[in-house]
């Protein structure tokens, strides 16, 4: 049977008061860290958003330079044509360049048809560019305003959790390395709850009734009890 003095036990008290406080303030904090992530996820959302339509908006730039060097490409390749027509002697050889030359022509029409269109698109996308970046930038300033006083309201939290976590640190120092192994384990598999008061015969983890003769040896504070549905370590307070 495991064995504790009642110094003992009352420091792993004290050391579970400690957790108990700390448990509260993390908790706080754990809601405090989800309402700035959730600002985090609007603003990230609110600049992956531009990003997207400025990468758009090169592809469409991209694509708009390679409709302007074909058509730059085929004007040359018109000139040359236009000029070697001068000098053709044969009938086939005339009409083969003709043809060459009104294909061209023709393409390039289509190409500068393209090209009136994807310019319109790149207005669009200009123009609707400004605006979001322009929401984007408030969106930004407004999240970063938000996420400062959110966390100033923590200031108090934040440095009382850092003194709990020092005296924490201190207090285990008293514990022997065993006791102090159980306590963190159950510790870890009990909600942040490893040692309770038992209250009318009651465990006040679970809130199971203690055997008759369990309740005695707590009473007794002679030995570590445990209350066997919920295997946290019990203590009697008195009632």
């Amino acid at each position: 049977m495991a064995t504790a003095t009642k110094e003992e036990m009352d420091i792993l008290i004290k050391l579970q008061d400690i957790e108990t406080r700390a448990y509260k303030i993390n908790k706080i904090l754990d809601g405090v860290e989800q309402e700035i992530e959730t600002r985090r996820k609007k603003r990230s959302d609110a600049e992956n958003g531009l990003a997207k339509l400025e990468s758009e908006l090169e592809t469409t730039r991209s694509q708009y330079k390679e409709f302007e060097s074909e058509v730059r490409d085929r004007d040359i390749r018109l000139k040359k044509s236009e000029e070697y027509l001068k000098n053709v002697k044969t009938n086939n050889e005339y009409q083969t360049l003709l043809r060459e030359i009104d294909d061209n022509k023709k393409r390039n029409s289509e190409v500068e048809t393209q090209m009136i269109e994807f310019l319109e698109r790149i207005e669009t996308k200009e123009k609707e560019i400004r605006e979001i970046k322009s929401r984007c930038e408030d969106i930004v300033r407004d999240t970063e305003r938000e996420i400062a006083e959110i966390e100033s309201t923590t200031i108090t939290e934040r440095k009382e959790l850092e003194e709990i976590l020092e005296k924490r640190d201190a207090v285990a120092t008293l514990v022997k390395p065993r006791l102090l192994d159980m306590f963190n384990r159950i510790l870890k598999q009990s909600a942040g709850l490893a040692i309770v008061p038992m209250t009318n015969s009651t465990c006040n983890g679970c809130f199971m009734k203690v055997p008759p003769q369990k309740f005695i040896e707590i009473q007794r504070g002679e030995s570590l009890n445990f209350c066997h549905q919920c295997h946290r370590i019990l203590y009697y307070k008195g009632n």
